[in-house]
């Protein structure tokens, strides 16, 4: 719908976030990320990760024509969620409203238009689950709350994040997690 380069000059002059890959690679690099590569962005406070986020949730938007409703973004609070959501309604009409009034992009104007970004899933991984759950319920049982035990998440969170499809075998993702842990595990 949006070209890389169309979409970048108009988060710089819209937005005021330099994500040139001269000014700032990194962050470049995960925004840019093909669309079916899914990323772990991991760095301390006030680093800009919510920025890129935001700016990379977007881009699948505008620039590889995915659909909102198709995305779901996870954070560990309640408060990065909130900032997050606010972020991408914020910055997602802003960006819509440049892109509406740039000429070039009128043949897909009414697309952009219909763009509803309230269809975009973001919360923590406790907060969405207790919501799809909450979805299909089984018929009679009682409306959210819906409760999961600490035992049960982290069973289901080990046998279908990691251990499904072999995930646990990935090299990347055991340094990942040695990195974290600060030392080896099984050796």
């Amino acid at each position: 719908m949006i070209t890389w380069n169309d979409f970048q000059n108009t988060v710089f002059t819209q937005l005021g976030r330099d994500i040139r890959r001269q000014s700032n690679p990194d962050q470049n690099a995960a925004i840019q990320a093909p669309p079916n590569h899914s990323l772990f962005i991991v760095s301390g406070p006030g680093s800009g990760k919510t920025t890129v986020i935001t700016l990379r949730v977007l881009k699948l938007i505008f620039v590889d024509d995915i659909n909102p409703l198709n995305i779901l973004v996870t954070t560990f609070t309640r408060k990065a969620a909130a900032e997050l959501r606010s972020r991408v309604l914020g910055w997602g009409d802003q960006l819509r409203r440049a892109f509406i009034n740039n000429s070039s992009y009128y043949p897909v104007r009414n697309q952009l238009q219909r763009l509803d970004f309230n269809r975009i899933i973001t919360g923590t991984l406790d907060s969405i689950s207790e919501e799809k759950l909450g979805e299909y319920r089984a018929p009679g049982t009682p409306p959210p709350p819906v409760v999961i035990e600490d035992f049960v998440s982290n069973a289901l969170m080990i046998r279908v994040g990691l251990f499904g499809h072999g995930r646990h075998n990935n090299p990347v993702l055991r340094d990942y997690i040695i990195q974290l842990s600060g030392s080896a595990f099984g050796g």
